[in-house]
């Protein structure tokens, strides 16, 4: 296009200007309904709604909770209303237990929930107790997690839901930064 336009090319380029704009609002829609329909995560919202998520789902606050946790918001990306973090105090004495109410014995993934920053701790174990046994994984909660920017797999694992199945946050080894203990 040759500067100076014309009055009437900058109408034009206005009208398709507003076209453009409404259809890229229609596909941010219609992607946030389809996301919500797969079951995918919406990634612009800071709290995902844990029944749009696919599986079975244990948030902190259905957790077991050992020593002072403090609920927070203030790191985006989170299960439900809030995460909990240690506040870097009492490292080693407190922990935070996720029982699955699971629907049969079989094999299931795990995956750990987290908001990353740079003062979280870059060790933080996730003990998965299976059929098998015990199992611990340790987590850098500096990084992003792989899957939707929220979730982190812990590994695939062998449950009975008879065996009391469990994944315990503990704060062992911590001591470089803050645990988070989301969903």
């Amino acid at each position: 296009v040759e500067l100076p336009v014309t009055p009437e090319q900058e109408l034009v380029f206005r009208e398709n200007s507003l076209e453009i704009k409404s259809a890229e609002e229609s596909l941010a829609a219609a992607t946030k309904v389809w996301k919500k329909g797969s079951g995918q995560v919406d990634s612009t919202s800071a709290s995902v709604d844990p029944t749009t998520l696919k599986g079975v789902v244990v948030d902190s606050s259905q957790a077991d909770v050992v020593g002072d946790w403090t609920d927070s918001t203030s790191q985006p990306r989170y299960v439900g209303a809030n995460y909990t973090h240690d506040a870097t105090a009492g490292k080693g004495s407190k922990s935070v237990t996720y029982r699955p109410d699971l629907p049969r014995d079989g094999s299931y993934e795990v995956f750990a929930c987290y908001s990353p920053s740079n003062n979280r701790s870059q060790h933080v174990p996730f003990h998965i107790e299976h059929a098998e046994g015990k199992t611990t994984v340790r987590i850098d909660q500096r990084k992003k997690p792989a899957v939707d920017d929220l979730m982190q797999s812990l590994g695939k694992f062998n449950f009975d839901p008879a065996g009391d199945p469990r994944v315990v946050i503990s704060t062992e080894g911590t001591e470089d930064g803050v645990v988070i203990a989301d969903a």
